[in-house]
């Protein structure tokens, strides 16, 4: 029973960092979702010759599989970067938080 009230006075004095750190990883969603069609329209524009001459080379043909999919594209944005970046920042503000309030009160103990 005891271990259920830390926990709940841990979460409720992070309550705002896990709202603001929720609503910026739904934000970089948002942006990543919406910004799909302008990319691949841009992609599309390049003339054939640079496409032709890119496809030479391993990354720009990556770059170019990205944009022929919706799902791909989206998984590509979010899983490889923004998902591990948005979760390591969170984990690491929170974690500041809290050792700074056992610093404060002179109960943290090494």
């Amino acid at each position: 029973m005891g271990f259920n009230n830390i926990v709940r006075k841990e979460l409720h004095q992070m309550r705002w960092i896990i709202i603001i750190g929720l609503f910026f990883g739904l934000a970089l969603a948002s942006v990543i979702v919406g910004t799909f069609h302008y990319l691949a329209e841009v992609v599309t524009e390049i003339p054939a010759e640079i496409v032709e001459l890119l496809t030479q080379y391993e990354n720009p043909r990556e770059l170019l599989i990205i944009f022929d999919d919706y799902t791909t594209y989206i998984w590509s944005q979010w899983h490889a970067k923004n998902l591990l970046q948005v979760g390591t920042l969170l984990a690491i503000v929170i974690a500041a938080t809290q050792f700074a309030g056992e610093a404060s009160r002179r109960t943290i103990s090494f």
